[in-house]
């Protein structure tokens, strides 16, 4: 494309449109009238194309590029597309009517504000939207007020914000907060199962992810649940908040009269860990990113309508048996906990160790792949810390 010349040394061309999905490329060349030439650096940008995936995650943040919506949201399982405010630019009418769920992450603080579109894509009702990250709450380092008319007020519940409760009492940006899960929320209720008498929950976000802690605080609108209390100032060496901590709200949620659902974290799920013990919480299916989105979706434990429940230990039948070399193993656990599900031989030897980690409670599955093994009996054991199971298969070549 050859570039007009509007004046001096200013030289003018527009990229034309392309279908979206679209990888555009572009860079500039000279030539001078004696045949030298000159290429500049190489740009490239993105047409976005909306996919089929009800899930849009938006980055309002310049700390991490696109990977880092993986780990907030903590497994592959989860189809979603990505925006980025600082990249991308604001968000538009014609962009949200693409998506049921909004999930905002804003990370050590938001590029902007996407109060003036989530409003009338949330209030068209059966919408929901999740709001975390540091600093979004604009307190000035103290309190301030919201009231009914005003997104923070309708949508997030909130009707007083209270700045940088890290600082009250003893406390600095580098430390580390205590927080608290509630016993059988919907949001954080699986998290206090996990935690039992032996482990803490901390907000860490200097350690997980490089930035301040800058942990805020709500007084909730009536009507609102709270997933989360946090004590102010930080905890001291031995792990314990200061004597004369406050305790706060740091996550309103509801589900509103329109069905639409929203959930506030005034913090950054993914700095979320344990202690003395230590598990990344916020990257891990206990997450409260996944929490919430299992509340929005009502497969939450919580829920007793819930087609999700199990209410027995089991370990199914694998399918297709026989099998060649692939086999599907389902199982559903009926309190959450630590999974080891395993391939045995047999004479007993362990073949493989298909899953040992802390799952939600529920219906799973995992795909078994036999390649590599002989034709035979195989048995496939699962294992809690309250019950053991084992069933047989078959492989054949």
């Amino acid at each position: 494309m050859e570039m007009n010349h509007i004046g001096e040394d200013i030289y003018y061309g527009e990229i034309p449109g392309f279908t979206p999905g679209t990888e555009v490329t572009y860079w500039i060349s000279a030539t001078d009238v004696n045949g030298n030439s000159m290429e500049s650096q190489h740009w490239s940008y993105d047409i976005f194309n909306p996919s089929s995936n009800s899930i849009l995650f938006l980055y309002n943040s310049i700390d991490y590029g696109s990977f880092i919506a993986h780990y907030y949201l903590g497994s592959n399982d989860i189809n979603f597309d990505y925006w980025s405010n600082y990249y991308y630019g604001p968000l538009s009418e014609e962009l949200l009517n693409y998506y049921t769920t909004v999930l905002e992450i804003t990370g050590s603080g938001p590029v902007m504000l996407n109060n003036e579109f989530i409003r009338p894509w949330f209030e068209e009702g059966n919408k929901n939207y999740i709001l975390s990250g540091n600093e979004w709450l604009d307190t000035h380092w103290g309190h301030q007020n919201y009231y009914q008319g005003d997104f923070e007020y309708d949508i997030l519940g909130v009707w007083n914000g209270i700045g940088d409760i890290n600082y009250v009492n003893t406390g600095n940006q580098e430390g580390i907060s205590r927080i608290l899960p509630i016993e059988n929320d919907s949001i954080s209720g699986p998290i206090f199962e996990f935690l039992g008498d032996s482990l803490d929950l901390n907000y860490d976000p200097n350690y997980e992810l490089g930035f301040s802690n800058w942990l805020d605080a709500v007084e909730i609108v009536d009507g609102f649940n709270n997933g989360f209390d946090a004590y102010s100032g930080i905890i001291d060496s031995n792990g314990v908040p200061w004597e004369d901590a406050e305790l706060y709200h740091i996550a309103p949620y509801k589900k509103h009269g329109n069905e639409s659902k929203s959930v506030f974290f005034t913090f950054d799920p993914l700095a979320v860990n344990t202690s003395p013990e230590y598990n990344w919480i916020g990257f891990s299916d206990l997450s409260p990113i996944r929490s919430a989105l299992d509340w929005i979706n009502g497969s939450h434990l919580a829920d007793t309508d819930d087609e999700y429940v199990v209410s027995s230990f089991q370990l199914h039948q694998n399918y297709p048996n026989p099998f060649n070399p692939l086999t599907t193993i389902q199982y559903n656990i009926p309190k959450s906990g630590n999974v080891r599900l395993s391939i045995f031989d047999l004479r007993g030897n362990e073949i493989k160790e298909l899953t040992n980690e802390f799952q939600r409670a529920g219906l799973k599955e995992i795909l078994f792949d036999a390649s590599g093994l002989s034709s035979g009996v195989y048995f496939y054991r699962i294992e809690t810390t309250e019950n053991t199971l084992t069933r047989k298969m078959i492989f054949l070549k």
